[in-house]
């Protein structure tokens, strides 16, 4: 009934109450981020003649600070590839991957012909990392442009790729400054033995309220009126026979 009823949503207050009470003491842990700042290579390769070949290296001093630095090669051989590439008009597919991880590759393709006839091995590459410094994505990219009548010219090419460090923006943070303010003044008061925050009646003795209440509503109730007389009434003609 409506007893019964108002006890249930007692019992429900009181353990919600004791576990939120629980949840604040556990909240003054505060948790240290892992430090992943720490040199990295990334090996660079390049899709050519059908297979993945080695294009160079790619060495991080810090995911933070500082400035990646590349070495690479691209002998008369590659450039013969590339110019091949160019003059049928393919993807020039690049790939990188930390090193000895080679399963952890990302990929990314901007068109031969922009690379070596327009550009002159002149690129730009940019490493995607996460906030563990796991490299997530890759993104290359050139000067210039090639045109429906662009045609190699046949020239000495340097490559020169310019290489950058993309890290997650930061998100709008929360206003913790007031609460972590409280939890070090409280944290500071306890060290200091100072008074410590006053529990209600409820969160004191609510392992005690909480089995009387249990059994209450195990408790069966009281016999309806009706039913005692009608079995009252019943007992005479049952002696009379």
């Amino acid at each position: 009934g409506n007893m019964a009823r108002v006890l249930y949503f007692c019992v429900l207050l009181l353990v919600s109450g004791a576990l939120g009470h629980a949840a604040d003491e556990d909240s003054d842990e505060s948790v240290v981020p892992e430090n992943t700042d720490a040199p990295s290579t990334f090996v660079l390769e390049h899709f050519l003649n059908g297979e993945w070949a080695k294009r160079g290296e790619i060495v991080l001093a810090s995911s933070t600070a500082g400035k990646p630095t590349i070495t690479q090669k691209l002998g008369d051989d590659v450039q013969k590839s590339l110019k091949d590439a160019s003059n049928n008009r393919e993807l020039y597919k690049i790939r990188a991957y930390p090193a000895g991880h080679p399963e952890r590759a990302v990929q990314t393709y901007v068109p031969a012909c922009n690379y070596f006839a327009a550009s002159d091995l002149h690129d730009s590459i940019i490493l995607h990392l996460d906030t563990s410094g796991h490299l997530v994505a890759l993104e290359a990219s050139t000067s210039l442009e090639c045109k429906a009548s662009t045609t190699p010219k046949d020239k000495e090419r340097t490559p020169r790729t310019y290489v950058a460090v993309q890290l997650p923006k930061a998100g709008p943070k929360p206003y913790l400054d007031e609460y972590r303010a409280e939890v070090e003044r409280r944290r500071q008061d306890t060290e200091n033995g100072g008074p410590r925050e006053e529990k209600s009646f409820l969160q004191k003795y609510w392992m005690y309220i909480v089995p009387v209440l249990i059994f209450m509503l195990m408790s069966p109730g009281p016999a309806p009126e009706g039913q005692g007389q009608g079995q009252a009434a019943a007992a005479p003609a049952v002696a009379r026979q």
